[in-house]
């Protein structure tokens, strides 16, 4: 379950497409392990929560008991919450997928381990100030919050500017992160316009 479609269909595309490769590496080609047959199906959920739990309650009614993907923080979240079967989560980042309950996994790296490295781009954190410009989704509320754990406990500060997922115009929201002055700018953002 992942997205071939909506606003981190090109995420969904990469991890799919890891996805297969990797499963193709691990047996051989043969889709089978140890004489068991691995039967892939394959739900677009389009970045949309919803339509994710439908799609993965539909799959555990069909009897599958090993749920994987989603390219969305939030779609995670969700998926994760409702459900009580091995989910293997993809690239969604958000720390929050990180223990939810005994059934999830992660299979990607997650925001604060991002947020580590990007510590390192000052010498010394201590006494900096780092704005956090992300999407206002459970994704960049995921990497403010990492942020404000790991480098603001490293004495920085830490402050946000947390816009609309669809936004394209960028102006006023760049003027608001140089208003602040900031030491390090980190940017959470994924989807269509992010080359903007």
């Amino acid at each position: 379950v992942s997205s071939e479609s909506g606003p981190l269909a090109s995420y969904g595309e990469q991890y799919l497409c890891g996805f297969r490769a990797g499963l193709s590496y691990a047996t051989d080609g043969s889709n089978e392990i140890n004489g068991t047959t691995i039967n892939v199906e394959y739900r677009d959920d389009a970045g949309d929560p919803d339509k994710a739990v439908t799609a993965v309650k539909e799959l555990i009614g069909d009897g599958v008991n090993i749920i994987a993907g989603t390219a969305s923080s939030g779609v995670a979240l969700a998926v994760a919450e409702q459900n009580k079967v091995l989910y293997i989560s993809g690239p969604a980042a958000a720390d929050a997928i990180t223990g939810i309950n005994d059934y999830t996994f992660r299979s990607g790296r997650q925001s604060s381990q991002d947020v580590a490295t990007a510590g390192t781009f000052l010498d010394d954190i201590s006494g900096k100030t780092v704005t956090v410009f992300a999407q206002d989704t459970a994704f960049g509320q995921g990497n403010v919050a990492a942020v404000e754990a790991i480098l603001g406990g490293q004495g920085a500060t830490v402050n946000s500017v947390l816009v609309a997922e669809d936004v394209t115009e960028f102006t006023p929201f760049a003027q608001q992160v140089l208003a602040g002055n900031p030491d390090l700018v980190f940017v959470a953002w994924a989807g269509a316009t992010s080359g903007a």
